[in-house]
């Protein structure tokens, strides 16, 4: 990651421009959100067209909070401003209902100790505002009179998985709209490439997706995509660890947990998780309940860090560096720092002597420097306290 984004450094700097690792660009202003700022890559100009055309009226972006973001727009690329850290994760055909459901039911942990997306257009918002930002960007459905919707193209997912990958296929073709009809030519080859299943299915947004590739015999992955860009290479490494370890370190034991937690509860789990970060509470199972109760999701992380050093250890990672990615997620819990919340208390520390756009600028100054510096965000200087 630091070699490629070195080389955009270099890259950047011979036309004044500045790379920065960031879930969402808190300077952003709404007029940057615009057809004029959009790539002219042909793939793109028909997603925005088509997603468009399909909703019939502008996209409402509603966001509440503390400083709601309330406002109407034509513009899909409002979906640009979200920056994730997308990692994959090769999984054996009769282990991936297991690892899937696991990666499922522990996003909401990973995601509240990596939020770092909580400034949009100059207001804090949700600590992981790209959760709501994209479901609603490219939300291209209208209520009928009855009220019934169709699926969201942005999904959490439909239910717990219960034999194969196969499912997840055949719900995408099953339930939405081709936006490319493109067909490709026979497929002789003899594991075939599917490419018309593979370009269909990169246009749905699951925050974990299946992937299917005829490379090598033919193989399986998960794409887990609602990990947010920064704050430093070491810490997406360290979110990258701690979600694959945990999906891993559940495998086993999966059915234990979603034979007491229904699907629903694990979406509620993620969308509490995406607001309120570490200061979330999500419904989940205690030893000597009948019933998922409310709980800090604090003190599920802390569990859960057992858990995914057991899953690392399954995938024949080191001691030292298990060690070493899971010790910044637990430094993050235990200092209630990520992300999002050095942004958000940064901003209105600085609010008291500056105006919100100069607050904006000199907030992300300061993030810039301590990125380039590369030390986990836990250790950066916390200039509120």
């Amino acid at each position: 990651m630091l070699t490629k984004f070195n080389y955009l450094r270099t890259v950047g700097g011979k036309i004044n421009t500045r790379p920065l690792m960031v879930g969402i660009l808190p300077t952003l202003q709404e007029n940057h959100l615009s057809y004029d700022y959009m790539t002219q890559l042909g793939r793109y100009k028909i997603l925005a067209r088509e997603l468009l055309k399909q909703r019939g009226e502008p996209f409402h972006i509603k966001i509440e909070g503390d400083e709601p973001v309330d406002f109407f727009t034509s513009e899909v690329c409002v979906e640009g401003a979200n920056t994730s850290f997308q990692v994959h994760l090769m999984t054996k055909p009769d282990k991936f209902a297991n690892v899937f459901n696991a990666a499922q039911l522990t996003l909401p942990m990973a995601l509240a100790v990596s939020a770092n997306s909580g400034v949009f257009l100059g207001k804090c918002a949700w600590d992981e505002t790209r959760v709501v930002l994209f479901k609603q960007s490219i939300d291209n459905r209208i209520p009928d009179a009855s009220g019934w919707r169709q699926p969201s193209r942005v999904t959490f997912g439909h239910g717990w998985i219960r034999k194969s990958a196969w499912e997840l296929f055949s719900e995408t073709v099953n339930l939405y709209q081709p936006i490319f009809p493109e067909i490709f030519p026979d497929d002789e080859q003899s594991v075939p490439e599917l490419a018309e299943l593979n370009l269909h299915m990169g246009t749905t947004w699951p925050w974990h997706r299946a992937i299917y590739s005829n490379q090598g015999n033919g193989h399986l992955r998960i794409e887990f995509r609602a990990l947010p860009a920064g704050p430093t290479a070491l810490d997406m490494s360290a979110n990258a660890a701690f979600s694959i370890g945990m999906a891993v370190g559940l495998e086993d034991r999966i059915d234990e947990y979603i034979a007491r937690i229904p699907f629903r509860f694990a979406e509620y789990n993620f969308y509490r998780a995406a607001k309120g970060g570490l200061d979330a509470t999500i419904l989940w199972p205690q030893k000597y309940q009948n019933k998922p109760v409310e709980v800090p999701i604090r003190n599920v992380i802390d569990d859960m860090l057992q858990v995914a050093n057991d899953g690392l250890s399954k995938l024949s990672i080191d001691l030292q560096e298990r060690d070493k990615y899971l010790n910044i997620i637990q430094r993050r819990l235990t200092l209630g720092v990520t992300g999002a919340r050095w942004k958000k208390q940064t901003l209105r520390h600085l609010r008291k002597t500056m105006n919100n756009d100069q607050a904006c600028a000199e907030m992300m100054e300061r993030y810039f420097i301590n990125q380039m510096g590369g030390q986990p965000v836990s250790e950066w200087e916390q200039c509120w306290k």
